[in-house]
């Protein structure tokens, strides 16, 4: 028995749908290794030390070896894995034109996470990245990964980047960022004290002009508040017991919003906006500073919020 890989023309990588031809035989590694006449860890070596797949013309089916060392889940995974590469075209009789290597084993990584995932091999709560589009079914190869990275890679984008701050605060404080961001609520985010917090975010650097620097603005509009059961409210005011300012301060385009030293975070009970902008619906950087806020950095802004003097609404609590 001589493994032999063949290939499909690399156009196949692009079908929508695959199929497996012929029958296949799974092996574990020591009965591998005994056909094959070498030992063990050449075999690894040689091959793979998880699971690899040939053609046979001798059984005129597809072959599986696996490392049967492995725990049951990741032999499964390995198996996948190595179907994936069937299903797809890149192990074939007919064919000798090879698809890139790299762009073989990705698909098939795919593949394998996809079926895993449906026979309850992972257990995925939240949306990871690795959830597959699909057609009739069936994997094309394309990810939800894909899409955000095609989508949300402009970390300067306005509407991105205020998303960004609010993820930034969350981790800050302690919040699970498990759980899917919610932006419909009447306040940004809750502390697990209970502390409800407005975010607003603002940067010297626009996506859209890179010939000057921006001036620092903020909103500071009161909303009407919006739930499932009683639509939106009667009312409209700031809902949060406190605004953090977040202002990505860098003024280079060769940083990243990712550096989180390059942010300052001033934060402001609500009730001074109220006092002191009443109805105002934005704030820039020298107004909001003679209000007096705490300016602070990602690692000590936990500690501000919690420690921040803030009035409760009475009514909410009556």
């Amino acid at each position: 028995m001589e493994p032999e890989r063949f290939y499909r023309p690399s156009e196949s990588y692009k079908k929508i749908r695959g199929q497996i031809d012929y029958d296949l035989h799974l092996t574990p590694y020591w009965s591998m290794s005994s056909k094959l006449g070498l030992p063990l860890e050449k075999l690894k070596s040689k091959f793979s030390r998880n699971a690899f797949v040939f053609f046979s013309h001798r059984l005129h089916s597809y072959v599986i070896a696996y490392n049967d060392k492995l725990p049951i889940t990741e032999i499964l995974y390995h198996v996948l894995h190595e179907i994936g590469h069937i299903y797809y075209g890149h192990i074939s009789p007919d064919n000798d034109i090879a698809v890139p290597l790299a762009k073989q084993e990705t698909v098939a990584s795919y593949f394998a996470t996809f079926i895993f995932s449906k026979i309850g091999g992972m257990k995925m709560q939240t949306l990871t990245g690795n959830e597959h589009f699909t057609y009739d079914g069936m994997p094309i190869g394309i990810l939800l990964n894909d899409f955000w990275a095609w989508n949300s890679s402009d970390l300067l984008n306005n509407t991105l980047r205020g998303a960004l701050a609010e993820f930034i605060v969350a981790s800050s404080i302690g919040l699970d960022t498990n759980e899917c961001r919610e932006d419909w609520t009447a306040f940004d985010l809750q502390t697990k004290s209970g502390r409800k917090i407005e975010v607003k975010c603002s940067s010297y650097l626009q996506s859209w002009n890179a010939e000057r620097l921006s001036k620092i603005q903020f909103s500071i509009r009161s909303a009407y508040a919006w739930d499932a059961e009683s639509n939106y409210s009667e009312e409209s005011k700031r809902w949060s017991d406190l605004y953090v300012f977040c202002l990505y301060a860098s003024k280079k385009r060769d940083g990243s919003p990712l550096q989180l030293e390059s942010w300052e975070f001033y934060v402001l009970p609500t009730y001074v906006l109220n006092e002191k902008c009443n109805n105002q619906k934005s704030i820039n950087l020298n107004s909001l500073l003679k209000l007096n806020p705490t300016k602070t950095t990602y690692e000590n802004l936990n500690e501000v919020i919690e420690n921040l003097q803030i009035i409760y609404d009475p009514c909410e609590y009556s």
